[in-house]
This record gives C-alpha cells, structure tokens and sequence, in this order.
C-alpha cells in the first residue's frame, strides 16, 4: 500500500546552514554539488526501492534558480512516486502539513486512513529494503527509529553513524487527520559518533 511518504528538505532552510560552498553560484556552488550527490546515491537507493510503494516529497526553496528547478522537475518524470514542493523556508507547520497532506491526497493510490510519514535527508543513503523494513516495523510500533545510519557532513568532511536511540531516521504512523511527522530535527543536532 502506497501510505508511506518520505520528506527530504532539499535546499529550503539552508540560509542557517554554516557551508564553506556557494549556495548557487559557480561551478562548485552548493546545490551543484548536492544535486550531483543526490543523483548518485540517495535517489538511486529510491529507485531501486524493493517496494516501490511510496512516495517521495522534495521541498524545496521557491526562489531556486531555474536551471535548478528544471533538474529537480526532472525528477518527477522518472516513474517513481516523487514530487518537487516549493515552499517557503517560514512556512507555518500546520501550512506545511496542509500542503504536503493535500499533494499525497492526490496521489496516492489507497483509501487507508493510515499514513506513515518519516524524513529523509538529500544526503542520505538507504537501504533497498527501507521501505519495506518502515511498513513492517510501523505494524508494531506507531514511531519507529533505525538502529543505525550514517550521514556525511560537509562543513567538517567527516562521516556520522547514528545508532538507536539516537538515530535521526525516524518513521511515526498515524492517521489522515493527525498527519503525524519526525519534521525540523536535523541530522547534525542529535548526538553522533564520527568516524
């Protein structure tokens, strides 16, 4: 059943984030090197998902340079259930809720009232089975936390693994009216162990 929906915040709130990187400009801004990391590893562990019933949402900045926009639409041609939303950064938290409930409403394929709602950054790499491991895991359990995970910082080039409790890939079933989510945490700000 297609009611889990994936957020990653791909370039929205990154005006607060301390990059050595332009966030637009040049041959090595930020976004060309995200796009490119997210095109090699993040969005391929998507489509090569065992349970390809899902969907995706990518919220990005509503004032995105074209050329970028036009990479990031380009995303919602390749067969899978992945949607670009430009937003902005202040958006309120029930708007936002709105938003992103009115555009799976659409889309999905399933009349359940249950939904799952987890996070996932434009950096992170997942498991083919994630998918399937948050549906099965969400049968016993309303939020789920992987055991572990890894990310990669940027700004001090070195590699998080995150392990359970603590891990910032967390899933939380709930209803279409409560519309429950593990949204505005990020990565960096819970406890780590670098490696």
């Amino acid at each position: 059943m297609d009611n889990h929906i994936i957020t990653t915040r791909f370039n929205q709130i990154l005006k607060f984030y301390n990059s050595p990187l332009n966030m637009y400009e040049g041959e090595n801004s930020w976004m060309a090197h995200r796009i490119k990391l997210f095109e090699n590893y993040t969005l391929k562990s998507w489509l090569s998902q065992s349970d390809q019933d899902y969907h995706l949402f990518l919220i990005s900045d509503p004032n995105t340079p074209e050329k970028y926009k036009n990479i990031l639409n380009s995303y919602e041609d390749l067969g899978i259930n992945l949607k670009i939303l430009y937003t902005d950064e202040n958006v309120a938290s029930s708007e936002f809720k709105s938003i992103l409930k009115t555009e799976y409403l659409k889309s999905r394929t399933n009349d359940s009232s249950e939904v799952i709602i987890s996070r996932c950054d434009n950096d992170d790499l997942i498991s083919v089975n994630y998918n399937l491991a948050v549906k099965q895991a969400t049968q016993e359990s309303d939020i789920i936390s992987l055991a572990s995970g890894m990310t990669y910082d940027i700004n001090t080039e070195s590699a998080n693994l995150f392990f359970f409790p603590k891990s910032p890939f967390v899933s939380v079933k709930s209803n279409l009216e409560e519309f429950k989510s593990p949204w505005y945490v990020g990565h960096t700000k819970i406890p780590s162990t670098q490696i």
